[in-house]
């Protein structure tokens, strides 16, 4: 029972390490996404001033 109870936390602490990093990465791509559209996406309107 003791190395169950060892296994499930295991297991529960790993997921929880992958879960916070697959949002860390989800986040950056995002980020990088929306950077990436803001200089390639409207290149009229980045080089144009706003009136």
């Amino acid at each position: 029972m003791d190395r169950q109870n060892y296994l499930d936390k295991k297991v529960k602490s790993l997921l929880t390490c992958l879960s916070a990093l697959f949002l860390e990465s989800f986040k950056l791509i995002i980020l990088a996404g929306l950077l990436t559209y803001s200089i390639f996406g409207r290149p009229s309107h980045s080089l144009r001033t706003v009136d």
